[in-house]
């Protein structure tokens, strides 16, 4: 199963290098995708970043896109 992750402010924007391994540590930290997230999540997705190796980090910009745009929806497509 493939995964691709997007976000949906202020358009729909995909994620190019997340997977199913980032969609699954999504759903663990969030919940079920789709889902809003918002400030309130930084800290979490802030947390996930620091975990990430080399290469762009998906947990980053979607903390970027959030504090760039405020809440932001994020989902996933199979």
């Amino acid at each position: 199963m493939g995964a691709s992750i997007y976000w949906t402010k202020p358009e729909v924007n995909y994620i190019t290098n997340a997977g199913t391994s980032v969609y699954e540590a999504l759903v663990k930290a969030f919940g079920p995708l789709p889902r809003t997230l918002t400030e309130d999540d930084l800290p979490v997705l802030r947390g996930m970043a620091a975990t990430w190796g080399s290469g762009d980090n998906p947990y980053e910009t979607l903390a970027n896109v959030i504090s760039e745009f405020g809440a932001i929806e994020v989902g996933a497509t199979f």
